[in-house]
């Protein structure tokens, strides 16, 4: 995953696209690719704002999270009845 594109640079684009530039054109005098350059150009052109989204994931969801609750607990705490493998 890549970084994401600092406020200077969205600004530039966006100065790029109200003069007339295409997105390819507009990304690649900035370097950034040209997804990125036709997404940035269609939130300009439909009055959204180029602040960057949230990255990440959600936290504390995973299919372990009960394990950090006390959920399971009792049951990996629990004894075994196995027998035991030292020599007598």
């Amino acid at each position: 995953m890549t970084k994401t594109l600092s406020m200077d640079i969205r600004e530039r684009f966006r100065r790029y696209i109200e003069d007339g530039w295409t997105a390819r054109a507009a990304g690649r005098a900035m370097k950034i690719s040209p997804a990125s350059a036709v997404r940035f150009r269609q939130a300009i052109l439909q009055g959204k704002g180029l602040d960057a989204k949230p990255r990440g994931g959600h936290l504390g969801g995973g299919k372990l999270s009960g394990l950090s609750r006390g959920r399971w607990t009792g049951w990996l705490l629990k004894p075994t009845s196995a027998p035991s493998l030292r020599p007598h």
